[in-house]
């Protein structure tokens, strides 16, 4: 005669059978998915934080805490601390804003940063040295680099990691520096946002009104304060002294005068007024064929050309060994998407991220409609990911 209790046992023998499959399945899908969930558990308190979300924001508030904003330097530079709380080592972010009249202190700044901070990453934000219009110059690259470098060697910094976000010229400093060779290890993610890439092909686009893409010269409309970038970016470069200082005078008038055929005008200074050096610089100005400026270029002097290539992240793309995310606009005023796609097929591990969201016009992305809002969610998601499981 059977026994009831094994009766009921060989009953829900298949249940506990069940019951232990989805257990497993649990574990498995724990161990595969979990580190995205947590990122995206993270993401929704970075956003919250940044922005305010009805609800979200208010639970985001009462279940992390407020981080520890400290100014000081490091390295010299002036930067600003965003600490979480608790104790160290945390996963560190070198936060670099584009220009903005306020700089590191400008509030959307901080808001993106404190919501990093809310979710253990500490944020280190390095200003511009001017940071109303950006900076992008050796000087400005080599700040970045050596807060980077000591930031891997403090106690503070998990594992000496340090991922670099940038927006606009501060994606630009932040690409250069993950190039560096001693330090590219060190960078498990890099994250720019409508930032330059190809300073060669922005001179292209400033005095023709053509940028190369991967289908051939294209015309663009040509953004607004190129044309002073352009020709900021050959003043450093040539050699101090009166040549430098008439040319910029002459420079200094043209611009003011903002015609649209801007730079025509240095075409009537007087022959031999100028060293050789500052006539291929008007040469290439004036120039508006962008079948000829490749020439043009080439006749510069080898210290501009190796000026502007040593700012141009594209030149040396194959250096990158951090993953690499790019966001840009389709359209955006001041930097063509042409400038993201020619480092995604020059580096070897780039994602794109194409949406209005992004603009080099704003501190951070603006939240538009539901699709834009899902890239924004899904770009952050991989960088956090990438952060703590690289």
């Amino acid at each position: 005669m059977f026994k009831p209790m094994w009766i009921l046992a060989v009953l829900l023998r298949p249940l506990r059978l069940v019951a232990i499959g989805l257990l497993v399945a649990a574990i498995v899908l724990g161990l595969v998915y979990g580190p995205w969930l947590a990122a995206q558990a993270r993401t929704v308190g970075v956003l919250a934080t940044a922005y305010n979300v009805p609800i979200v924001s208010w639970v985001t508030h009462q279940f992390t805490d407020q981080p520890r904003l400290v100014d000081t330097t490091i390295a010299g530079t002036p930067v600003t601390l965003v600490n979480p709380t608790g104790e160290g080592p945390w996963h560190t972010i070198v936060l670099l804003n584009g220009a903005t009249e306020a700089g590191r202190f400008d509030p959307d700044v901080l808001e993106m940063a404190a919501g990093l901070g809310r979710v253990g990453h500490r944020v280190v934000i390095v200003d511009s040295p001017d940071p109303e219009r950006g900076d992008l110059n050796v000087e400005a690259r080599t700040d970045v680099l050596r807060v980077a470098r000591a930031l891997v060697r403090a106690p503070e910094t998990r594992d000496g990691e340090v991922s670099l976000f940038g927006l606009g010229l501060g994606g630009t400093l932040a690409l250069l520096t993950a190039e560096d060779p001693q330090l590219g290890p060190n960078v498990p993610l890099v994250v720019a946002v409508s930032s330059l890439t190809d300073l060669v092909e922005m001179g292209r686009l400033a005095t023709t009104g053509y940028h190369r893409t991967s289908e051939g010269l294209e015309q663009l409309p040509v953004p607004p304060g190129l044309l002073r970038t352009a020709s900021d970016v050959l003043l450093e470069a040539l050699p101090s002294g009166p040549t430098r200082d008439l040319l910029a005078t002459e420079l200094d008038e043209v611009l003011a005068e903002d015609s649209g055929d801007t730079f025509a005008a240095l075409a009537e200074l007087p022959p031999g007024l100028l060293d050789p050096e500052a006539q291929a610089v008007v040469d290439l100005l004036v120039n508006d064929d962008p079948e000829a400026y490749d020439a043009l270029y080439a006749a510069l002097p080898a210290s501009i050309r190796t000026t502007i290539e040593l700012l141009s992240p594209v030149t040396n793309a194959r250096r990158l060994q951090s993953r690499v995310e790019l966001a840009a606009a389709a359209n955006d005023p001041n930097v063509p998407l042409a400038q993201a796609e020619s480092l995604e097929r020059a580096a070897p591990d780039v994602r794109v991220t194409v949406s209005d969201a992004f603009s080099s016009t704003a501190a951070r992305p603006s939240l538009g409609g539901p699709g834009d809002f899902l890239r924004i969610d899904a770009l952050l998601v991989r960088a956090l990911h990438e952060i703590r499981n690289h």
